[in-house]
C-alpha cells in the first residue's frame, strides 16, 4: 500500500506541474452535442442521480438521494418512504436500479434494504438485513443489482458482501471475505456486477476486482500490484462494464482500465493536462456503452467519449457561458434510452440529457478569449472564396466586421475598422459581400462600399458625396449583387438602387421620384434578383418591382388588402428564382411564390405549417426542396408536395431566429444560415429523420376527473387491478359517465414536439389528430363494448404502428339488460292479452248499454222536439232583445226582438258596435259584469242607458247567462235585454212626487204658527194627504215587485232551455247510428235557433200600475181639503 501511495503522489505531481505548461482547457470551436437538463425545477424530486434505467415499457428511473422517480418525458411520478405504510418504498435514498426479464424493477437504497416493485399493483415489496436470519439480506445499502443468465438475482451490498436471492424460497445466500482464503471474495464493499458471456460473474469492491465462477463457487482476484505492470491502476473500484466484443472496463478511483480476458492484458488510462485528447479526469465513477458500441465515461471531471480508433477522448464540460454544455462536470450515471438520448446524472445539477446522433447542424459562436474563434455572433452575410483560396467562407458581422472562416481548423480571421488606418475596413457593420466574375471581393458596409486587396491586406473605399451624382448614393449599404453581363448593383439603406458603371468609374442612380409612377417604389432596397428571362426583381420596405432595362421602367407589385391574390406584404427581405424558374418572394407576412402566368401571388404562411411569418432567406438543395430561414428557426419545404418540416434550436441551430441576407450554399452543397447567436452548417441530405417509432402508454385513467387507485374500492369495487399502463380492459357501470385517458409517447428527443392521434372504436369511426395534446375525456357513453386506441408521432413525424389500445365494457343498467327487457316483453305481451280480452268484453256491453241509450234518447229526442217548436214560437214573439256570443264575448247572433228594440240589424251591430260585447259596451262596468259571469258562471242582471237608431234613449236591463256544458265548460254566453223605458220613466216621475210632496211639507210646516187655530181642523186633511202618499209608496214596491217577476220568468225560461240545449248535444255525441246522430244534430241546430225568441216579458207587464203626475198649487189643494 505504500508503494501505492508513493506511485499515486509522485503521478500527481507529474500532473500539477503539467497544469502549469497547459493552464487553459481549449473549448471546442464546434461542439457536436447540445446538452438540456431537468432539474427540482422540471420536477425532478432531487439533484444528486444515483442511478439512471429505461424499463421495456419505455418509463425512465432515476434514483436520487430523495426518492425514486419515474419520468415520461412530460411529468414526473415520485416515490418516496412513508412511516408506517405498507407497499411503499422502505427508504428515499436510491443508489441502484435494475430491471428483470420479468418486468420487476429492483431497487436498490442506503438505508433501507432491497426494494422490488410490482408494475401491476404499484407496490413494493422490501427485503431487509435480519439480525436473527441467517438467510436475510446481509446488509442494507444496495449498490449493485444484476440478474444473470439462468435468473439468478446478485446484489452487491456495501458491508455484507455478494449477495444472491433464490426467488422461490426468497432465501438470501451471502458471499462474503475470508481472511488467509484466496478463494473468497476480496472484499465485502460490493460497488459493481457484471456477467461475461461465459456466465462468469464480475465483482468490483473498494479492494479490487473478482471474478466469480458459478462451477467451481471460488472467486479470482485482480488487483493493483506496483511490481506488476500489468494490473489495476487502482483497487478502488466504482463502476465495471463488459462491452459487446466481451472486453472489461474498470473504472477506479484512480484511472480508467480496459482488460482483455483473453490475452490477460490491461491497459490504462490516465488524465494528463497536457493531452486534451487524454480521460477528463482519474476517478472513474460511471462507463456506459451505447447502441453505436460508443464507450462513454463520466469522472469527477467531465464526460468523456471514447475514440476506439485514435484510442483517445473527446471531453465535455461545462461551459458557463454556453447554456447547451454539461450543466456539471461530476457524472454519476450514464444511461442511453430507445429513441437515442443519452442521460447524464451529476453529483448536484440533476440529469442532462443530449441526441446520441446530432442531427446534422453544427453550430459556431463567439467563444470569449479565444481570439481564434468567431468574433462577433450577429451574422448578416456570407461569401465563399475560390477553390486556389481553400474555399474559406467570408463572414459578415455586425461590430465585429470581416471574418475569414479556415474550415480546415475551424479558426477564423479578422479584419476590422481601424480609424487609424484609411485602408482599412470602413466599418465593422457588414451588411453584403460579393465576390465578383473578376475576382474582386466587394463589401458592402452601413459606412460605404469596399474591395479587398489580397496582397495589401488593404481595403479601397467607394463613398457617397453629396456633390458628385454619380458617386454611391447612400453608404449604407443593404445588399450586393451581380448580373449575368458582371455588372454590379448595389441596394442601399435610403439612397435607392445603384449600378456600378465600371468604364467610367461611376454609379448611376434609381431612386423613388414623386410624381414619376414608373420609378422604383422606395428607396429602401433589401433584395435584388436577375431571373432567367433577364429581367430584375428589386425588393423595397414597400413593395415589389420588377425592372425592364430596355425601357428603364420599374412596373409595381402591391399588397391589397382585399386581393388574396397580391402579394401578402409590401416590406421584401428577399427574392430567389429556383431551378424551375419558380420565384419567391420573401416577405414580414409569409412565403409568396408569383405565378407568371396569371400573374398573382400565391401566399404560404403559419396557417399552412411555417413556424413564423417573418421570412428571410431561401436555398434550394440539390432535391428541388427550398430551405426557408425565419424568426422561427429554418424550415425544409417541398413545392411539389407543399410539405413543411420545421427545425428550431432544440435540432442545434444556432438560435431561432436568423437574419436577411446570411445565407449561402457553397460548391459542396452545404448550407450556411446565419442569425443572432451564431451562425449553422449542415448539407441537407446529412439531415436524417429519426426513425425511431415511439412507444406509447397510458399513463393515467380517471373518473369525474380524479385519478383511479390501483387495487383500491371506487364506488365499491375495484375498477384498476393493475397499472393502467398494463391494464388490457376495464369494467364500469353507467354511473361513471366521465372518464379520462391520459398518454404519452416515450420519446424523449423534443417531446414537445410528439403528436397523438386516437379513437374510440364503437363510438366513432375515425381518428381524431390532437397535436400535442396527452389526454381525452368522454362523457356519458352509452352501455356497451368499445376499444379505446392512441398512436404518437415522434419530433421528425416518424408515426408509431400500433400504438396502445384498451377495451372498455360498460355494463347497462338493469332496465337495459336482456333479462329485464324479456321479462318487460313477456309482462306487455299478457299485459296485451289480458287487455284486449276485457276490450272485447267491455265492447259488448258498451254496445248493449249503447242501444238502449239510443232508443232513450231518440224518445228523449221527439219530446225535446216537441218542446222545441213551442220554444220556437215563443222566441219569436218576444219583444226582447236576445243576444248570443262565444266563450270570449264575441257576438255570433241577435234575433228579431234586437232589430224592434235598437232599430240595427246583427251586421249592423257589428259595423257601429264592434265584434266584442267588452269592446263595444258602453257599461262603464262591463268587465267586472264579465269576469263575475264567467269565473262565478253564474247569469247576472245589469241597467244601462243605451241610443236607438232613430236617436231615442232606452233604458235595458241586461241578463248575462253561462251556457255550460256537461264538462263544466262554458260554451257560449247568452244576454237577453229588456226594455224598462217606462218603468225607470215611473221610477223618475215617482221620484219627482215625492219631492213635491216633501216640499209641500215643508210649506205646511211654515204655516204651523199662522195655522194653530185650524189645526185640529186640517190634521184630518194632512193625515189624508199622508196616506196618498204611502199610497204612492206603495204602488212604487208594487211596481218594482212587478218588474222582479219579470225577471225571474225570464231566468226560469232560459235555465229551461240550456238543459235541453245541453242534452241534445250530448245525446248527439254518444249514439252512434248515422242517422239517429243526423237527426239530433238537426234538432240541436233548431233549439239553437229557437233561443233567439225566446222570454217574452211583455206578457207579465199587464199588470203594471201607470202614474200621471199633475201640478196642483197648494192654495187650492187646502181650500179642497177644508171644503171637504
Amino acid at each position: 500500500m505504500r508503494n501505492l501511495f508513493i506511485r499515486r503522489y509522485l503521478i500527481f505531481f507529474l500532473f500539477v506541474f503539467s497544469i502549469f505548461l497547459f493552464s487553459n482547457r481549449l473549448p471546442a470551436q464546434n461542439i457536436p452535442f447540445r446538452f438540456e437538463s431537468l432539474s427540482i425545477e422540471d420536477g425532478l424530486s432531487q439533484s444528486k442521480i444515483y442511478c439512471i434505467i429505461q424499463d421495456r415499457l419505455g418509463f425512465m428511473w432515476f434514483g436520487t438521494q430523495d426518492g425514486l422517480n419515474m419520468y415520461n418525458g412530460y411529468d414526473f411520478k415520485i416515490f418516496r418512504s412513508e412511516f408506517g405504510v405498507l407497499g411503499n418504498i422502505s427508504d428515499k435514498q436510491v443508489i441502484s436500479i435494475y430491471e428483470d426479464r420479468q418486468g420487476y424493477i429492483w431497487i436498490g437504497t442506503y438505508y433501507g434494504g432491497l426494494n422490488r416493485f410490482d408494475r401491476s399493483s404499484g407496490k413494493f415489496i422490501s427485503y431487509q438485513f435480519d439480525p436473527s436470519n441467517v438467510n436475510s439480506l446481509s446488509n442494507n445499502t444496495i449498490n449493485s443489482i444484476t440478474e444473470t443468465r439462468n435468473g439468478e438475482l446478485w446484489i452487491g451490498t456495501n458491508g455484507g458482501g455478494l449477495n444472491k436471492l433464490d426467488r422461490t424460497s426468497e432465501k438470501f445466500t451471502a458471499y462474503k471475505y475470508i481472511p488467509n482464503d484466496n478463494k473468497s471474495i476480496s472484499n465485502d464493499f460490493i460497488t459493481s456486477i457484471q456477467e461475461d458471456r461465459n456466465g462468469k460473474l464480475w465483482v468490483g469492491t473498494k479492494d479490487g476486482l473478482n471474478q466469480y465462477d458459478p462451477l467451481t463457487n471460488t472467486f479470482k482476484r485482480l488487483q493493483s500490484n506496483l511490481k506488476h505492470p500489468n494490473s489495476l491502476s487502482e483497487n478502488v473500484i466504482n463502476k465495471i462494464l463488459i462491452d459487446h466484443s466481451g472486453r472489461l472496463w474498470v473504472g477506479t478511483d484512480f484511472g480508467l482500465n480496459l482488460y482483455d480476458d483473453v490475452l490477460g492484458h490491461i491497459t490504462k488510462y490516465y488524465h494528463n493536462p497536457g493531452n486534451p485528447s487524454s480521460i477528463s479526469n482519474n476517478k472513474v465513477k460511471s462507463i456506459y456503452e451505447d447502441h453505436f458500441q460508443r464507450i462513454w465515461v463520466g469522472t469527477e471531471d467531465g464526460l468523456c467519449l471514447f475514440n476506439k480508433k485514435t484510442d483517445s477522448f473527446t471531453c465535455f464540460y461545462n461551459d458557463p457561458k454556453n447554456s447547451k454544455s454539461l450543466n456539471e462536470n461530476d457524472i454519476l450515471s450514464i444511461c442511453e434510452e430507445r429513441s437515442g438520448t443519452m442521460w447524464i446524472g451529476t453529483q448536484t445539477s440533476g440529469l442532462n440529457w443530449f441526441e446520441s446522433v446530432p442531427k446534422g447542424f453544427r453550430t459556431y459562436r463567439n467563444i470569449p478569449n479565444d481570439p481564434s474563434s468567431l468574433n462577433s455572433n450577429i451574422i448578416r452575410c456570407f461569401c465563399e472564396e475560390s477553390e486556389e483560396k481553400g474555399f474559406e467562407i467570408w463572414i459578415g458581422t455586425i461590430g465585429g466586421g470581416l471574418n475569414l472562416f479556415n474550415r480546415r481548423d475551424n479558426t477564423f480571421n479578422v479584419f476590422k475598422n481601424n480609424p487609424k488606418d484609411l485602408k482599412s475596413l470602413s466599418s465593422n457593420r457588414v451588411n453584403s459581400i460579393l465576390k465578383d466574375k473578376s475576382g474582386v471581393l466587394w463589401i458592402g458596409t452601413d459606412k460605404g462600399l469596399n474591395t479587398f486587396d489580397y496582397a495589401k491586406k488593404s481595403f479601397t473605399h467607394f463613398n457617397h458625396n453629396p456633390l458628385n451624382p454619380f458617386s454611391l448614393s447612400d453608404n449604407r449599404i443593404n445588399i450586393l449583387y451581380e448580373d449575368r453581363k458582371g455588372e454590379l448593383w448595389i441596394g442601399t439603406e435610403n439612397g435607392g438602387l445603384n449600378k456600378y458603371d465600371r468604364l467610367n468609374n461611376q454609379f448611376i442612380n434609381y431612386q423613388k421620384q414623386t410624381g414619376k409612377a414608373n420609378s422604383i417604389t422606395d428607396n429602401q432596397v433589401r433584395a435584388i434578383l436577375e431571373d432567367h428571362n433577364g429581367v430584375f426583381w428589386i425588393g423595397t420596405l414597400n413593395g415589389l418591382n420588377m425592372y425592364n432595362p430596355s425601357k428603364n421602367e420599374f412596373t409595381h407589385f402591391f399588397n391589397n388588402p382585399k386581393d388574396t391574390n397580391s402579394i401578402s406584404s409590401n416590406r421584401i427581405l428577399s427574392i430567389y428564382e429556383d431551378k424551375s424558374h419558380r420565384l419567391w418572394i420573401a416577405t414580414v407576412e409569409g412565403v409568396n411564390y408569383f405565378d407568371r402566368s396569371n400573374n398573382r401571388f400565391i401566399r404560404y404562411n403559419r396557417k399552412n405549417g411555417f413556424p413564423n411569418d417573418i421570412i428571410y432567406c431561401f436555398i434550394e438543395d440539390n432535391s428541388g426542396n427550398l430551405w426557408i430561414s425565419s424568426n422561427r428557426g429554418i424550415s425544409k419545404f417541398n413545392p411539389i408536395s407543399k410539405k413543411i418540416k420545421n427545425f428550431d434550436i432544440n435540432d442545434g441551430l444556432q438560435g431561432n431566429e436568423f437574419n436577411y441576407g446570411a445565407n449561402y450554399k457553397d460548391n459542396n452543397g452545404e448550407m450556411f444560415f446565419g442569425g443572432s447567436n451564431g451562425f449553422t452548417i449542415f448539407h441537407p441530405d446529412s439531415i436524417k429523420e429519426n426513425l425511431n417509432k415511439p412507444i406509447v402508454v397510458l399513463t393515467d385513467f380517471k373518473l369525474f376527473n380524479k385519478s383511479v387507485p390501483i387495487g383500491e374500492k371506487v364506488n365499491g369495487r375495484i375498477i384498476l387491478k393493475k397499472s393502467i399502463a398494463e391494464t388490457k380492459e376495464i369494467e364500469l357501470s353507467y354511473r361513471d359517465y366521465i372518464i379520462t385517458f391520459e398518454f404519452a409517447a416515450l420519446h424523449y428527443l423534443s417531446p414537445q414536439k410528439n403528436e397523438y392521434t386516437y379513437t374510440l372504436e364503437g363510438l366513432e369511426d375515425k381518428w381524431n389528430n390532437v397535436g400535442n395534446r396527452r389526454f381525452v375525456t368522454y362523457s356519458t357513453l352509452p352501455s356497451g363494448k368499445y376499444t379505446f386506441k392512441v398512436k404518437a408521432s415522434n419530433n421528425d413525424g416518424i408515426w408509431s404502428e400500433n400504438g396502445v389500445e384498451i377495451k372498455i365494457n360498460i355494463l347497462p343498467p338493469y332496465w337495459e339488460t336482456w333479462w329485464f327487457r324479456s321479462c318487460v316483453i313477456l309482462l306487455m305481451g299478457g299485459s296485451a292479452i289480458l287487455w284486449y280480452r276485457n276490450k272485447i268484453n267491455t265492447i259488448k256491453n258498451q254496445k248493449k248499454i249503447l242501444e238502449i241509450q239510443v232508443k232513450e234518447r231518440t224518445a228523449e229526442i221527439f219530446e225535446k222536439n216537441i218542446e222545441l217548436e213551442k220554444l220556437s214560437i215563443v222566441a219569436s214573439e218576444t219583444d226582447n232583445a236576445v243576444i248570443i256570443m262565444d266563450e270570449q264575448f264575441n257576438f255570433e247572433w241577435v234575433n228579431d226582438g234586437f232589430t224592434k228594440l235598437y232599430g240595427i240589424s246583427y251586421d249592423e251591430l257589428v259595423l257601429y258596435v264592434g265584434r266584442n260585447l267588452i269592446e263595444g259596451s258602453k257599461y262603464e262596468n262591463i268587465r267586472e259584469v264579465t269576469n263575475f259571469c264567467k269565473e262565478s258562471k253564474k247569469s247576472i242582471r245589469y241597467e244601462n242607458l243605451l241610443n236607438a237608431k232613430d236617436n231615442r234613449s232606452i233604458w235595458v236591463q241586461t241578463t248575462l247567462t253561462p251556457i255550460i256544458d256537461d264538462l263544466g265548460k262554458i260554451k257560449k254566453f247568452v244576454a237577453i235585454d229588456s226594455d224598462i223605458t217606462e218603468i225607470k220613466q215611473a221610477e223618475i216621475a215617482i221620484k219627482q212626487q215625492n219631492e213635491k210632496i216633501q216640499a209641500h211639507e215643508e210649506e205646511l210646516e211654515a204655516f204651523n204658527e199662522e195655522l194653530t187655530c185650524t189645526n185640529e181642523e186640517l190634521h184630518y186633511q194632512r193625515e189624508e194627504i199622508l196616506e196618498q202618499a204611502e199610497q204612492l209608496k206603495k204602488q212604487n214596491e208594487r211596481l218594482r215587485e212587478m218588474d222582479e217577476f219579470k225577471q225571474g220568468m225570464t231566468s226560469m225560461i232560459v235555465h229551461d232551455l240550456k238543459n235541453p240545449l245541453n242534452l241534445i248535444l250530448n245525446v248527439a255525441k254518444s249514439v252512434n247510428p248515422e242517422r239517429q246522430i243526423q237527426i239530433m244534430q238537426q234538432s240541436g241546430r233548431q233549439m239553437l235557433n229557437l233561443v233567439l225568441n225566446i222570454l217574452d216579458v211583455n206578457k207579465y207587464e199587464g199588470s203594471s200600475m201607470i202614474i200621471s203626475a199633475e201640478e196642483l198649487p197648494l192654495a187650492r189643494l187646502l181650500r179642497n181639503a177644508s171644503d171637504q
